[in-house]
Parts: structure tokens; sequence; C-alpha cells
């Protein structure tokens, strides 16, 4: 791929076939690819079974994997008005693969994007295990989100903290770089919160209410 674009890492093969008519060509076949990706970020491994017709492009199977994660799904996509239809599932996927501050195991399930290639939208679930922030260890998260060229979204967030739950969501308007979020704190337990961080210190007690706020 290197060859393609100096930016780009890995190998990729296809082998495929042409059906149809001179007027109404259809390729189809597989793609696969090793090492597949940039200097910050590569797949081990993908492969996808896919179809091209004056149409559209379908991507009727996919499946990459990096270490103990799995990406699989399916889409297409219409030339006409490049119009976005895909399903998207991830398992296993390690937030320390991108930020060395955070970690967690990560699953995305029920991801549908739509939209066009220009203003794509996506929906979905995601859910965390194991999840640890910056020294602080909050166990188990999960709420549903959505993007578009406009708006992130987090909603229904239900989240382990301090031996207490956070159950809230947020938005954040990309253009105006400015978000809000709103929380509602239960049980939360200052003293564990502070034990991660600053081991000399001693708090006790716990913490209830509604936090609202701006970033």
């Amino acid at each position: 791929l290197a060859r393609l674009d100096p930016t780009l890492r890995g190998r990729a093969d296809f082998v495929g076939r042409v059906t149809g008519s001179y007027e109404a060509p259809i390729l189809t076949g597989r793609a696969e690819g090793v090492g597949v990706g940039t200097e910050a970020f590569t797949l081990g491994g993908a492969v996808a079974d896919l179809s091209v017709d004056r149409q559209r492009l379908r991507v009727t199977s996919l499946q990459a994997l990096r270490g103990s994660s799995v990406v699989s799904g399916r889409g297409e996509l219409l030339f006409e008005n490049n119009s976005l239809m895909a399903e998207l599932a991830a398992k296993g996927v390690q937030l320390s693969d991108f930020n060395n501050q955070i970690g967690g195991n990560v699953d995305l399930t029920a991801v549908r994007v739509g939209g066009t290639l220009k203003n794509p939208v996506v929906k979905g679930r995601v859910r965390v295990r194991d999840l640890v922030a910056k020294g602080q260890r909050i166990g188990f998260a999960s709420a549903r989100f959505a993007l578009n060229s406009t708006l992130a979204t987090i909603s229904d967030l239900r989240a382990q903290v301090g031996g207490g739950e956070v159950v809230g969501g947020a938005q954040y308007r990309l253009k105006q770089r400015r978000g809000e979020f709103e929380s509602t704190l239960t049980q939360i337990q200052p003293g564990l919160l502070a034990g991660a961080s600053f081991p000399q210190v001693s708090v006790s007690g716990s913490v209830s209410g509604r936090v609202v706020g701006s970033f």
C-alpha cells in the first residue's frame, strides 16, 4: 500500500470476477489486508466480501482484527447520491491502543451508519468494562451515542464510579466547540476517588445529587 500512498502501511490483495454485460458489468470478489493502516494505527488483518456495479458498492461481509479486537459489519454506498447504509459491531476494543491514559475493554453494538459520504450519521451503543481513567477505576459504563457533522450526543449513560452510580448524558456542538452535560450522582464515595490519586488524604461519607455544566 505504501506504493500507492507513502502514509499507508501493509499489504492488500484482491481476487474477483466480472459478470453481467458490457452495459451493466458486475464486479464481485474478496479483499484481504495484512498489517493495513497508518503509522499511528494498524490493523492486524482485514477481510471484506464485496460487489460493485454501476449503481452501488456493496460490502456483504467485513471483518477486521487488531489484537483481541474484532470489528464486523456490512453496508453499501449508492453512487447516485453518495448515500450510506451500514451496520457495524466491535468487540474487545482496547482503549489503551488509542490513549495510554485510559484503559478498558469496549464493545460497540447496534451501530448504524446513514446519511451521505459528506454528511454521515452514526448511532449505536457502547459498553466499557474495567474502565480506568488517569488512575481512577470506574469499572463499568454504558451509553448510547449519536454523531453527525454538527453534533455529538451521549445519552442513557450509566457508570459505576466511587462505589456509586452516575446517570446522565451530554452533547457537543462540533463547529462551536462547545458542549453541555447533565448527570445524577447516587451514593458516590469521594474517599474512594481521592484515595486513588491522593492516598494520604482520608475522606468519608457519600454524595448524591444532580450536576449540570458546560465545557
